[in-house]
């Protein structure tokens, strides 16, 4: 984050690759931005997206049609810790970079009945292995 002489906020967020315009580093900065509207009870109009690949910043307008991209996100996060339901694995480019990929194992797991027998029964509340249930 950056706070300027003239009052103005930017937050500022760091990727280590490519940026992608409209992606979901738009939607993280924006949340940023979200997050320092209500810290400092002032508007935050901009965000600045620096791409360690690129080797430069690109700065994003906090618009509405973001913010609604940020508040759909953040509902569809809330809904998916209220179902205590794990979402399928995304098995794409994405898992590449993860920090969770080795944990996840979404290429090995996907389409496994180990990974469906998890879904359901991982947050369930009676014990798989209860033969009197």
């Amino acid at each position: 984050m950056e706070l300027h002489n003239d009052g103005r906020i930017l937050p500022v967020e760091h990727k280590s690759g490519r940026y992608i315009p409209g992606g979901p580093a738009d939607i993280q900065a924006a949340a940023q931005a979200l997050c320092l509207e209500a810290m400092f009870q002032q508007p935050v109009p901009e965000a600045a997206i620096f791409s360690a690949t690129d080797r430069r910043r690109h700065l994003i307008t906090i618009d509405d049609a973001l913010r609604t991209r940020v508040l759909d996100t953040t509902h569809a996060v809330r809904a998916l810790l209220e179902t205590s339901h794990l979402p399928g694995p995304a098995a794409d480019n994405r898992c590449r970079r993860c920090s969770m990929a080795t944990d996840c194992m979404p290429k090995l797991l996907a389409g496994t009945r180990r990974y469906h027998q998890a879904l359901t029964t991982l947050y369930s509340l009676t014990d798989p292995q209860d033969t009197d249930a």
